[in-house]
Formats: structure tokens, C-alpha cells, sequence
């Protein structure tokens, strides 16, 4: 199978790309289990490819297009405002993974505008979960992603607290509220064991 995408936690071996671990029995869905997503808003919000964005061996590419945000209503749904986005879960089943043996996450990635790391997590909604700004980077750059790093957005009302034991999948998006593009290339994401 081509290593077209890696996820790995270093020590308990998360392996996307082959389908299964060498550390506990965690399975984590490969390459073909990421999915991209994007409103029915018709307002503007795009992703291009929006299937088989596959562009090597190494790496994948997206470009990602959201459309400016409406005024913020109370109360309004999560489906009233645009997104835009990949993503994947770390199991098929869409069950949580406790990552409470990770320090950090190595990324190493390539983009041009705004993008955030999401963290979908049991028990928190759509749109209120914890985030983190990606710095651009020309060319394909490792950065190192602490769990200081993440932070709920202002719009949230009631916080709930990062718990990395009810962990579901990531997701990379646009956040910003005026219409905003990027190019993102992905190389790797790799989960740092504490004892590393």
C-alpha cells in the first residue's frame, strides 16, 4: 500500500497508512477514511479537490475556500454558518481514543492562509471544540503542537475542559469570520508519546 498519509503515535504506533498499530490495539482508519466537508449554505465555501486529493506519494493537497460569516444570531445552529474543512476519526466507529500518553503532535505541513487544528471530542458540539491556529509555512515544515496550544472559541458559552481521553478524530479548517482561502499540504501528523 502506498504511504500516502502518515498518523502515528510514536512508541504505541498509530499507522495510517498500514491499517493497524504495533503498540496497544488501536486501529485508526487509513488514507481513504478522511473525508472533506463543506456547508449547503450555497454562499461561497469551497474545497478543491473535494475527493481523491491524493497528489503523491508523500503528501496531500486541498485548497479550502470559506464564505463570510453572517451575523451572529443567538441560539442560531451550527448549520446557519459556513465551514469548510478534512477530516478524519480515529476509529471507524467513531469511538473515543485516549491519547493521555501523548505530550504532543508533530505536524508536518505546507500552507498559505488561515487553517485550524480541530480536535473533535466526545461530548462537545460541533463548532465549540478546542482549536489551534496554524502558522503558514512556504514550504513543508514540522511544527510541534502542544495541548496548552488548543482553545475553545470566544462564542462559546459554557467551556468544557480538554480531555484528551474522549478524543474522536481531527479535522482541518477555516475559522475566520470573513471570507478567507488557503492551500494546505499535508506530509505528516504524528502523536508524541510522554516518554519520548
Amino acid at each position: 500500500m502506498k504511504n500516502i498519509f502518515r498518523l502515528l503515535i510514536v512508541n504505541s504506533l498509530f499507522a495510517l497508512s498500514t491499517v493497524y498499530s504495533t503498540g496497544p490495539s488501536i486501529t485508526i482508519p487509513d488514507f481513504n477514511n478522511w473525508w472533506t466537508f463543506v456547508d449547503k449554505l450555497g454562499t461561497g465555501s469551497q474545497i478543491k479537490p473535494d475527493k481523491y486529493f491524493v497528489t503523491d506519494e508523500e503528501n496531500i493537497e486541498v485548497t479550502i475556500t470559506k464564505a463570510d460569516q453572517p451575523e451572529w444570531k443567538e441560539q442560531a445552529p451550527q448549520s446557519d454558518y459556513p465551514y469548510v474543512g478534512i477530516g478524519t476519526y480515529f476509529e471507524p466507529s467513531k469511538t473515543t481514543v485516549d491519547l493521555s500518553g501523548v505530550e504532543s503532535i508533530c505536524l508536518i505541513y505546507k500552507l498559505d492562509g488561515p487553517v485550524s487544528l480541530v480536535l473533535s471530542q466526545s461530548g462537545i458540539d460541533p463548532g465549540d471544540e478546542y482549536i489551534t491556529d496554524l502558522p503558514p509555512a512556504e514550504n513543508y515544515t514540522k511544527f510541534i503542537i502542544t495541548w496548552s496550544d488548543f482553545y475553545q472559541p470566544h462564542w462559546v458559552n459554557k467551556n468544557s475542559r480538554l480531555d484528551i481521553s474522549k478524543l474522536t478524530g481531527i479535522r482541518f479548517e477555516i475559522r475566520t469570520r470573513y471570507k478567507s482561502s488557503a492551500t494546505l499540504g499535508i506530509h505528516s501528523v504524528t502523536f508524541k508519546d510522554i516518554i519520548q
